[in-house]
């Protein structure tokens, strides 16, 4: 069956820390799944949240917070080595193309600008990082 336009359908929000993206966002997705009839993802494009054990500096999205809402790119890399912008574009396009493949909207949230525009954008990026090291 061939795609259609909507299957292909992404949303975001972005903005600056503690603007209350977190609980905007939530209650934007479970609106979407009502009105909508599919499940949504929520795509984390915070360079902190990616981060295990960061809990606390971080203001990371608890379980209460999501509400049954799934979220994806968080916790996905150790504090000891650095996420490089091209390893966080690779997981999360790879979460956004598994939500469209399993019939939900992604909706990638965040304050971290780069992020949010390698993956809006569709940028190209290479192994930079990794030739740094």
């Amino acid at each position: 069956m061939p795609e259609r336009p909507a299957d292909r359908l992404l949303a975001a929000l972005y903005g600056p820390t503690s603007s209350g993206k977190t609980a905007m966002s939530v209650d934007i997705a479970s609106r979407l799944e009502s009105e909508l009839g599919r499940a949504v993802v929520i795509i984390s494009a915070d360079s902190r949240q990616v981060y295990r054990y960061m809990d606390i500096g971080t203001s990371k999205t608890t379980p209460g917070q999501m509400r049954g809402i799934r979220h994806e790119m968080i916790d996905v890399a150790e504090p000891a080595r650095k996420l490089e912008l091209e390893q966080y574009a690779r997981l999360a396009r790879r979460a956004i193309t598994e939500a469209w493949a399993a019939g939900a909207l992604p909706f990638v949230v965040g304050g971290t600008g780069v992020y949010v525009k390698a993956l809006l954008e569709g940028w190209a990026l290479d192994r930079a990082g990794a030739a740094r090291d």
